[in-house]
């Protein structure tokens, strides 16, 4: 046994790190997060944003610490340069994501469901009915009921319609929602569209997503796939390892459907460091190693057409220095830009013209 420790030691030391070996883009702008906010230092600050168009963004920000101040502002970039264009103090804690909206809007939801409506200058606010989905463009938003979805127009807020299963996704021409083993797609007026089989709810959770051209993004339990609203695969997906927020949530997809973004938090630790916790787990009958915290973030986007790499980033911090807001990346609507707020910056990214395995 006491030969083998200084080989396992040899063996951390020797091995180089994929932070090491990787060349990360280079951001076009940046801005310090810490500026959004009063007397507050950057590592503190935790974010949620969106594009609302490819030149401007909502960057909702808050502080780590009790007493949270927070604070929701638009942020345009020119020449090299992260402006505020406009900014409210009137934006809460409990706001996980952003979304845009018609008229260059700002849609506001939380984890509960509540729902507000900011102008575009952000002067204003307007409560709304709950929203769980959001469609591309912000015109239509959907509500989970209990065994069942309600989809209707932001403004007015009357339903459109109703229906039983569980929603997974809504754009402005349909809805796809799951129902038993079924995934169906169908027009919002109602007008079936197509359906696929897929695994029952109680055995896996199916996620689904529209994208332009008639197509889904679909994330299963065995395999990510684009397909056709009939369930034919396009294209296979590999998404990065680590757990992401739901899809329906989110902006991730450019407007013609032609790029992905997907953000996956994941854990790493020292070989030695997972035995040991390894052990106190056996040890303590698993109540000794603790809360496992997330020290690692890869976010990447894909062509949907032929899967190739349009960009990827890859980061690590220390665990426990991450605070609520897990939606802290954004894909622009014509898919040419990143922003990214996370070690205290915003920073935008241009992606290439062209994707392939190189950048």
């Amino acid at each position: 046994m006491r030969r083998i420790v200084p080989i396992l030691i040899m063996f951390a030391i020797s091995v180089p790190g994929d932070a090491a070996t990787r060349q990360e883009p280079e951001p076009i702008a940046k801005l310090e997060l810490s500026q959004l906010l009063r007397a507050v230092s950057p590592e503190h600050v935790s974010a949620t944003l969106t594009f609302v168009t490819d030149e401007s963004i909502a960057v909702g920000v808050c502080s780590g610490y009790a007493p949270r101040t927070c604070s929701l502002s638009l942020i345009r970039e020119e020449h090299g340069r992260l402006e505020t264009v406009a900014a409210t103090q009137d934006f809460g804690p409990s706001v996980a994501n952003l979304h845009r909206a018609p008229g260059e809007k700002i849609l506001a939801t939380s984890v509960p469901g509540s729902a507000i409506l900011y102008s575009a200058d952000l002067s204003s606010k307007q409560s709304l009915q709950p929203v769980s989905a959001v469609s591309f463009s912000g015109r239509t938003v959907g509500q989970w009921l209990q065994g069942g979805w309600r989809i209707r127009q932001i403004d007015p807020s009357e339903p459109i319609r109703s229906g039983k299963g569980s929603m997974r996704s809504v754009s402005d021409d349909v809805v796809v929602f799951q129902n038993g083993d079924v995934m169906y797609t169908e027009a919002v007026d109602g007008t079936p569209v197509a359906s696929f089989t897929v695994a029952s709810e109680s055995k896996c959770a199916t996620l689904a997503q529209v994208l332009q051209g008639g197509r889904l993004y679909i994330e299963g339990c065995k395999e990510n796939r684009i397909v056709d609203f009939s369930g034919k695969t396009k294209l296979k997906v590999q998404r990065p390892k680590g757990w992401s927020s739901n899809s329906s949530e989110l902006d991730r997809a450019s407007a013609d459907g032609s790029r992905l973004l997907f953000n996956s938090w994941s854990r790493k630790v020292s070989f030695f460091r997972s035995v040991g916790e390894t052990a106190a787990v056996f040890a303590t009958l698993g109540m000794g190693a603790g809360e496992e915290e997330d020290n690692r973030e890869e976010i990447r986007v894909i062509d949907t057409n032929d899967g190739n790499i349009c960009f990827e980033r890859h980061r690590s911090f220390p665990m426990g220095s991450e605070t609520v807001f897990h939606n802290n990346a954004a894909i622009s609507p014509s898919g040419r830009f990143v922003a990214i707020a996370a070690d205290g910056e915003l920073s935008v990214y241009q992606i290439s013209a062209v994707c392939g395995r190189d950048n």
